[in-house]
């Protein structure tokens, strides 16, 4: 096994909580960029873009079939 595991090897705990906050990542994410395209850059195109491609839709697909099937293929078995 190459890349991250060669400078820090994750336990299966480790590697099982990263996979369960995987969907929370991406809210706080798409949260921060449509905070960026409405406050910093007052872009509204964009701010509707994060709030509903990235916010609205991914957090749907996460709990899609697709979404599910990636998070129990990236999880530790």
């Amino acid at each position: 096994m190459g890349g991250y595991a060669e400078v820090l090897p994750l336990s299966h705990e480790e590697i099982a909580a990263i996979v369960s906050l995987l969907p929370l990542v991406h809210v706080e994410f798409a949260l921060s960029e449509a905070d960026y395209f409405t406050a910093v850059v007052a872009d509204t195109a964009s701010t509707a873009m994060a709030w509903d491609d990235y916010l609205i839709d991914h957090a749907a697909w996460f709990f899609s079939r697709p979404g599910q099937d990636f998070l129990r293929w990236i999880a530790p078995s």
